[in-house]
């Protein structure tokens, strides 16, 4: 009885070592499943994506032209302005009346020269008169043997008189002086009075109002923002690591729930200096602003179109076209893995079997990438390469399509 027991003990686990060997054939011998997706031509984009804001290239900041009384005009932000419309005025009755009173004192001058120079003309004649007549006497006297009393005093006389002229002419010179300096005084309150009405510089829009009750302000103090509008476009700060595929010129799209649509646009400058930003978990990230200019019309598209206006400061994204490349290879991105030395490589089911095939890519995009060439094997439209492998698939091992694209 224990010998028949023993028996079927041996022909049991017989039984199941047979199972088990049969079970690890199978696994040998079967073709594991695999997915796989054709490869194909096509055309593929590499762009760069990222959110962004409307900027302007120059926003002109009016400050107070002097200290002054400011007297607001009535311009709520978003109201156009014309260059040279008056946008701000100062209060300006004293520079009035100060202008008007440096008139009369400028007059007031003027006649003090011309005074000035009829007493110099007197003093002239008056000089010229006693040089003749002490001439006269002194031939006279001279002659006759007189006394030279008479000839003392016209002498005297005469340079009396000739100090009274220098005299006269020194007073015209100061008048003079004076006269022209006055002249500069209402020449300096006519500037000033020019000051008192503020001008747009530029044709635009009132972009924020910092000042608006009537208040005394110094130099300088910031009145108004004023911006043109048709400069808008679009500032976007992209990763460092991915702006150095941007170029000056590439394609960009605008987009998002601000603009309703897609807007057309081209990359004009990406800035040389890059800057350190957290992200919204806290990560520093070294960033770099790139400038999209809106293509001839896009602004008034969206206008006419859409229904819809762009201000400063909103929100967008964009979409950066950094390659693009027509009748491409094109493989699913996941079908790439890494081989040695930093090789790329992908498996391409051909008679059952799965063979690798080492490759360089090229463009990509979130779900495809471009083949440029094959370091080994040959590559073309419709072969059916496997979608992300496992490490038991090798080159050669059998395999069986499960599922195909």
């Amino acid at each position: 009885m224990a010998g028949r027991r023993r028996s079927l003990w041996a022909a049991a686990l017989i039984l199941l070592i047979a199972a088990g060997a049969w079970s690890a054939y199978r696994r040998v011998t079967e073709p594991a499943g695999v997915r796989t997706a054709r490869l194909r031509r096509g055309t593929i984009r590499e762009v760069v994506e990222d959110r962004a804001r409307t900027t302007l290239p120059h926003i002109v900041h009016v400050t107070m032209p002097q200290e002054g009384r400011f007297l607001p005009i009535e311009l709520p932000e978003g109201t156009s302005v014309a260059k040279g419309q008056a946008i701000a005025r100062l209060e300006d009755e004293d520079l009035r009346d100060a202008y008007a009173e440096s008139l009369s004192i400028v007059r007031a001058m003027a006649e003090n020269v011309t005074a000035a120079r009829a007493k110099v003309k007197a003093s002239a004649s008056r000089r010229d008169y006693l040089k003749w007549l002490t001439e006269a006497r002194e031939k006279v006297y001279g002659k006759d043997g007189l006394s030279g009393q008479a000839i003392r005093e016209t002498r005297a006389d005469y340079l009396e008189a000739e100090m009274d002229l220098e005299g006269n002419a020194a007073q015209l010179q100061s008048s003079l002086a004076l006269s022209s300096t006055s002249r500069l005084l209402p020449i300096f309150l006519r500037r000033i009075l020019g000051r008192t009405v503020v001008e747009s510089p530029i044709d635009g829009v009132v972009l924020q109002r910092h000042a608006r009750n009537v208040k005394m302000m110094q130099a300088g103090e910031p009145i108004m923002d004023l911006g043109d509008m048709r400069g808008l476009r679009v500032t976007a700060d992209i990763l460092t690591e991915e702006a150095v595929r941007v170029r000056p010129g590439q394609k960009v799209a605008v987009f998002g729930e601000t603009v309703g649509g897609e807007l057309a646009g081209r990359v004009a400058r990406v800035e040389p200096m890059g800057f350190t930003k957290l992200s919204s978990l806290g990560v520093e990230q070294q960033r770099v602003n790139v400038i999209v200019d809106f293509e001839d019309g896009e602004l008034d598209r969206l206008s006419r179109d859409l229904g819809r206006t762009l201000g400063l400061e909103y929100r967008v994204r964009v979409r950066i076209v950094t390659a693009e490349r027509e009748n491409a290879l094109l493989a699913p991105r996941s079908a790439l893995v890494r081989g040695n030395g930093g090789t790329w490589r992908l498996f391409v089911v051909r008679n059952g079997r799965a063979e690798a095939v080492a490759v360089v890519p090229g463009a990509s995009d979130d779900e495809q990438v471009e083949i440029l060439r094959t370091s080994s094997g040959d590559l073309s439209d419709g072969d059916e390469a496997v979608v992300a492998p496992e490490a038991s698939v090798a080159s050669g091992a059998r395999v069986r399509a499960t599922e195909g694209d």
